[in-house]
């Protein structure tokens, strides 16, 4: 490949003084190999490690069950001691202690049950019976101990049983209410709760990072000094109307902008780093650390103190977005690929030059860098990178080129997709080797500049690695891919699936528009470099240097643990850059190589039939946007168009080019036969500008258009710092703690109960709700006489006449079980007199231990009361069903039913966008107990079926599916009536949660060490 790297002008001056003696050399020699070993030490060097213990139970003579959820599930030790007398004390059949509700089937599997029946003692592991024995009629001291290994069990210091694995802790539970006299030798828990990852650097290194630093910067003040200054005119560009427009673009998005994949998700990442003291996954994965890619996730935590509302959280995005944009523009505006010529011939082509910057740069930074995500920072560095190399090859200076390295760093660490920033360096190293070497510098000089420019890499490393160690990186991979899976290198098409699935909001249009685009003008910047090399013809050194870097980039994508669209963000300033430049510079280097001769048919036909497709491709996403109800959008879920005309067909790229083509060769002649040539970059721009006039037109009409009611985008314009609690505010929920029975029709039979039972026949672990609309329940989960199991009771009942009170509230009931595979409930309207007025069946299709409410369906004219027809038709397995009386329930706001202080388990898919509700702490490895949820699903269950709930992923809420109690609400947007896939639910613990106490002791370990 020929490029030309633009050297620096002549000027008049006394040469430089070489600075690079041997004293200044051997300063930055040893101070560069010292940073180079501090850094290497650092993840080494030791830490304290978080290591709390519980013990239960406060009164031995008193206990009380407790609520106490690990976030890793398994402790790191356990140690359970009980007496004979403890033993008696349960009863029969009772429960000395279990670590997950004895209720529950999860207790069997998952937990240590220690239980009686009769006159024997069973000590039962996960999935394994540890010990099943007479209990002794004297005292003894029996000692259930827990480690890696496995569980003991000792009577009066002799083994007597052992095997299993370490249980699931969500609770310490007992049927003893009273233990006269008792001690901790009659009944004590310990519980080593496992929070290995809250770490703090020791002394040592401390002292080993404030080396560094010193190491690192005496390198890079040496790196200056031996530097040769030349004195240069400033370089730069002059403001223009572009940097007005763009900049007040980006402004604009910060509030019209839809959620990103995981801003709430990162979000509540942050919020919970001043509770644990280190940056964990916080919704699963066990809370697993982020070391070494942390740093961005402590900086957002600080940024929270001002504010969760999402247009205060997207501010850091939008400085990291403008000084892409400046540093872009700074780079392109020097990049030399129009003839000088040109410009003073017209001031038109510079300032066509600069619109197709700015049309590249915001239809790749607004779809993909505005949230709270790593990526907007990651491109910023990466935009820096790009920069600084090319001024060190321009300048021929170490300076930038340490510059380079220290901003890659920090962009590295930042994020998995951190390796993009190193692709401005690996395009560059065939330029930067020489400016190490320049002066026929000896080996000692050159190992000396080159340690010089690493140093500011190496104080990266302070960054990742200041809290953190090896063993956290190795022990949080480990978790990762046990239970998540890690994709390689050769899962990379995995991406580009997600990109081109219509279906997916991750492949919307204005995603896959500059990603596409830019593909296809990769291919072709291969064709014209390699036809310029073939034929001797000079490209543009920073054109070149731009195009390698994205190619690399794309390449270094390859790499991150994950598939996912939005880490092309990671890129938008190298790829606005390449792509501007690509379509600026591709018109003269074109003529060069044709010599204004027409261009080969197969080439032309290739270009123009490439480029269609992929603009067609592009548009055929849809506009639809990650967990978004797409309030007031125009065109919701479809592909873009106007009216029935969809811009997803390949002819109008064809006829676009053709057209522009066709005027290029009537007005400029003298372009005729690269009429083509010319068109296809403007089509290109065309195309840029009417995929963000789609994007943003469309978001600023359904602000409007919303402004009355409510969207994010209208609060964010209407609302900024979320005073009025963002979607709480817009959101209904039926308020069944305050609910308000309906009265029974006096004088009627009493309610046959052979199939149902009143008060009873529901999962024993989940009971109606508190409060009035549960008071009167029947269920059919009852063991009746010669039935192997409750599930076989079927029959029908019906329940009394309940009085209408003729208001504007709902009525509704709730049921729990199966509704539907035989199980009916059936709403009858009459009249006072008894006449049935109309009989409408209701059902949601649901099967779950779970109370759901449902409201009832309208009542015909003239009903006067109401009343269930219920029927278990099912003998299978969990085909039960219970139901309540009707009740009145009132409509509530979000914001006001939910307790300002309760701790709410917002989903991570839009919890960016209740700013108000507080999220479970997650403190010394122990999950608060939740009260609510607010979930995304389309129906009860699939709220509550998210990874986050699941243990198999070590989901934050997986505790309350086995420790409490759950109740859908029903709930709804008031100003948008019809589907809304999300779901509200009223929890209630089983047990207390302060019936423990939390000792903290700390250990020092060096960084390859585990937690023993």
């Amino acid at each position: 490949m020929t490029t030309t790297i633009t050297p620096a002008p002549e000027i008049e001056s006394t040469p430089p003084r070489r600075r690079d003696g041997t004293a200044l050399r051997a300063i930055v020699l040893v101070a560069g190999l010292l940073t180079v070993v501090f850094a290497g030490l650092l993840p080494l060097a030791p830490v304290t490690v978080n290591d709390p213990t519980v013990q239960w139970p406060l009164d031995a003579s008193a206990p009380r069950s407790t609520s106490l959820a690990l976030g890793a599930y398994k402790p790191l030790g356990l140690d359970v001691r009980f007496s004979c007398a403890a033993v008696r004390a349960a009863g029969d059949p009772g429960v000395v202690v279990a670590t997950i509700d004895p209720a529950v089937p999860a207790a069997g599997e998952r937990g240590l049950v220690v239980r009686t029946r009769g006159d024997r003692l069973v000590v039962q592991g996960p999935g394994v019976t540890l010990l099943d024995t007479t209990v002794p009629t004297g005292d003894c001291a029996y000692q259930v101990h827990g480690d890696a290994t496995g569980l003991t069990v000792l009577r009066d210091g002799t083994e007597v049983g052992h095997g299993g694995v370490l249980p699931d802790v969500h609770s310490l539970a007992t049927t003893i209410t009273a233990l006269g006299g008792a001690t901790t030798a009659d009944l004590d828990v310990e519980v080593r709760v496992d929070d290995q990852f809250t770490t703090s650097p020791s002394t040592a290194k401390i002292v080993l990072m404030v080396l560094l630093a010193l190491a690192a910067a005496t390198a890079v003040v040496g790196l200056v000094r031996m530097d040769v200054r030349i004195p240069l005119p400033r370089s730069g560009f002059r403001p223009r109307l572009v940097d007005i427009v763009v900049p007040a673009v980006m402004v604009l998005w910060v509030f019209l902008a839809p959620m990103s994949d995981d801003d709430g998700y990162y979000s509540a990442m942050a919020q919970n780093v001043p509770v644990t003291g280190y940056v964990g996954n916080y919704y699963q994965l066990f809370n697993q650390g982020f070391t070494p890619f942390a740093w961005f996730y402590y900086f957002l935590a600080k940024w929270q103190v001002l504010g969760l509302a999402p247009v205060v959280l997207r501010v850091p995005a939008l400085v990291f977005g403008l000084v892409t944009w400046f540093t872009v523009r700074w780079f392109v505006a020097q990049a030399k690929v129009l003839p000088a010529a040109w410009s003073r011939r017209s001031p038109w082509v510079d300032r066509a030059a600069r619109v197709v910057l700015g049309s590249a740069f915001l239809v790749w930074w607004l779809p993909l860098d505005m949230g709270v995500r790593p990526e907007g920072v990651v491109t910023m560095c990466g935009a820096i990178v790009l920069l600084a190399v090319a001024k060190a090859v321009e300048r021929q200076r170490l300076a930038p080129i340490a510059v380079a390295i220290g901003v890659g760093g920090v962009g590295f660490f930042a994020h998995p997709t951190g390796f993009t920033v190193l692709a401005p360096l690996i395009a560059g190293l065939p330029f930067l080797i020489p400016v190490l070497r320049k002066d026929a510098a000896d080996w000692k000089t050159v190992l000396a500049r080159t340690l010089g420019v690493l140093a500011p890499g190496a104080v990266a490393m302070i960054m990742a690695f200041s809290d953190g160690t090896l063993r956290d990186f190795v022990h949080a991979q480990d978790i990762f891919i046990r239970l998540a899976g890690q994709d390689s290198w050769y899962s990379e098409i995995a991406r580009y699936t997600f990109l081109l699935n219509a279906s997916d909001p991750m492949a919307n249009y204005a995603k896959r528009a500059p990603v596409l685009l830019c593909l296809v003008a990769l291919v072709w910047f291969v064709v014209l470099v390699t036809a310029a090399r073939a034929r001797r013809v000079p490209v543009p050194a920073r054109l070149s240097l731009a195009g390698w870097s994205t190619l690399f980039a794309f390449l270094l994508l390859w790499f991150t643990p994950s598939k996912w669209t939005h880490h092309f963000g990671s890129f938008s300033g190298i790829g606005s850059a390449f792509l501007a430049l690509v379509l600026v510079g591709s018109i003269p280097l074109a003529r060069e190589l044709t010599r204004d001769r027409k261009v080969p048919l197969p080439i032309v036909a290739g270009a123009v039939v490439s480029v269609s497709a992929m603009m067609a491709l592009a548009f055929h996403g849809a506009n639809k946007w990650p967990y978004s109800w797409l309030l007031g959008i125009p065109n919701p879920n479809v592909s873009p168009g106007v009216s029935v005309v969809r811009f997803d067909k390949p002819y109008w790229g064809i006829i676009a080019i053709a057209v522009v083509a066709f005027l290029v060769a009537r007005r400029l002649p003298h372009w005729r036969k690269l009429s083509v040539v010319v068109a296809i970059p403007t089509v290109v721009v065309l195309f840029f500008l009417a995929n963000i006039t789609y994007l943003v037109g469309g978001f600023s009409y359904a602000t409007v258009r919303t402004l009355g009611t409510w969207s994010p985008w209208a609060a964010n314009v209407r609302d900024p710092l979320a005073t009025d609690c963002g979607a709480a505010e817009a959101i209904d929920v039926l308020d069944v703690r305050g609910a308000q029975p309906l009265a029974a029709l006096a004088g009627q039979p009493p309610v046959d109960q052979s199939a149902f039972a009143e008060g009873r026949g529901w999962f024993p672990s989940s009971a109606p709700p508190e409060g009035r609309a549960g008071e009167l329940a029947w269920g059919s989960l009852v063991q009746r006489p010669g039935e192997r199991i409750p599930e076989q009771t079927v029959g029908t009942m019906t329940t009394p006449w309940f009085v209408l009170n003729g208001g504007p509230d709902a009525t509704a009931v709730l049921v729990a079980g199966m509704l539907g595979h035989g199980n009916t409930l059936v709403a009858e309207y009459g009249t006072t007199a008894g006449k049935v007025l109309s009989s409408t069946p209701m059902t949601d299709a649901q099967d779950s231990v779970m109370w759901r409410d449902l409201v009832l369906p309208a009542a015909p004219a003239g009903a006067e009361t109401v009343r269930l027809v219920v029927t278990d038709g099912s003998m299978d397995w969990g085909g039960w069903l219970a139901v309540t009386a009707p009740s009145v329930q009132r409509a509530v706001a979000l914001k006001d039913y939910l307790p300002k202080d309760a701790a709410v388990a917002v989903a991570w898919q839009f919890a960016f966008l209740f700013p108000c509700q507080r999220q479970p702490e997650l403190r010394d490895g122990i999950v608060e107990p939740v009260s609510y949820a607010v979930q995304w699903g389309d129906t009860a269950t699939a709220g509550i079926s998210d990874a986050t709930w699941q243990p198999v992923r070590g989901g934050l809420f997986g505790d309350v599916l086995v420790s409490q109690s759950i109740t859908n609400l029903t709930a709804g947007m008031h100003d948008f009536p019809g589907p809304f896939p999300t779901q509200v639910y009223q929890t209630a613990a089983r047990y207390p949660a302060d019936q423990y106490t939390t000792t903290h002791q700390r250990k020092t370990l060096f960084g390859w060490e585990a937690m023993s």
